[in-house]
């Protein structure tokens, strides 16, 4: 709970701070699909994908540029089977996550929600975010692991095999999209993003406590490659609505008494 006091809290600063006007504001859903590249899927694009979805604030900073905050659940999914990149290996997870970012959308063309002109355009999107691994499940070689709040463990005896740090991470988000003003105070957009993290633990194929990897696990890197880090990609459509000077009041006065 308290992480999620923190992204209210985010978007409620985000509001306040940019001094919100009513025609360069906007509130949005996103759905979509997320798919996960890594050891056990090292290219394979929209392999396993499954759904996704979360909410943006966005703030237009002239007709170019629209600084975004969004946050997003989905379900990330790996299987050897199914990628046949190392089947003999076995490998699978199953993984729900939370994903927050602030981006800088770049537009190639001119464009205003609601105008007879400049209703439509293509562009550009990056920035940083964070991942946190809500819950995991999966195995390899025969071995099957689960995680609670303390780590990951071997199903069968609860000896802690797996172990990471901490369940978030930072990520680097960037890729493209297209946008389209559908009504007078309403947008579409659809956009495909790739998201680099910096850590290796997504998947569970990895060993973090080498103390406990015994001869059957001794040759770490048959296992996994611990040269590349995971990724993943959503793949989503969004719709948004442009919210009114009322309603920045209303933000604002909210975040003061929050």
């Amino acid at each position: 709970m308290k992480f999620f006091k923190v992204i209210i809290i985010i978007l409620l600063v985000f509001c306040s701070c940019f001094q919100l006007s009513a025609q360069r504001t906007e509130l949005g859903v996103f759905l979509g699909e997320g798919y996960y590249l890594g050891e056990t899927n090292p290219g394979k694009h929209f392999l396993n994908s499954k759904f996704t979805g979360g909410v943006y604030v966005k703030r237009d900073i002239g007709t170019r540029i629209a600084l975004r905050l969004s946050v997003n659940y989905g379900t990330l999914v790996g299987n050897d089977s199914t990628s046949m990149y190392f089947p003999s290996r076995d490998a699978h997870f199953k993984s729900n996550i939370l994903d927050t970012k602030a981006m800088v959308e770049i537009n190639f063309l001119p464009f205003e929600v609601g105008k007879n002109a400049n209703y439509f355009t293509p562009y550009m999107v990056g920035g940083l975010g964070t991942v946190y691994q809500l819950n995991f499940a999966g195995g390899f070689l025969n071995d099957s692991y689960i995680s609670n709040k303390n780590g990951v463990f071997r199903a069968s005896d609860n000896l802690q095999i797996l172990r990471k740090n901490s369940s978030l991470a930072l990520t680097f988000a960037f890729g493209f999209g297209v946008k389209y003003s559908i009504a007078k105070n309403i947008s579409v957009q659809a956009e495909w993003l790739m998201h680099k993290t910096y850590v290796d633990w997504l998947d569970g194929v990895y060993y973090y406590n080498k103390n406990l990897v015994n001869d059957r696990y001794k040759d770490i890197e048959y296992i996994c490659d611990t040269s590349n880090n995971d990724w993943y990609s959503f793949v989503q459509i969004g719709i948004s609505y442009m919210f009114d000077v009322a309603w920045n009041k209303k933000c604002i006065d909210h975040l003061r008494s929050f």
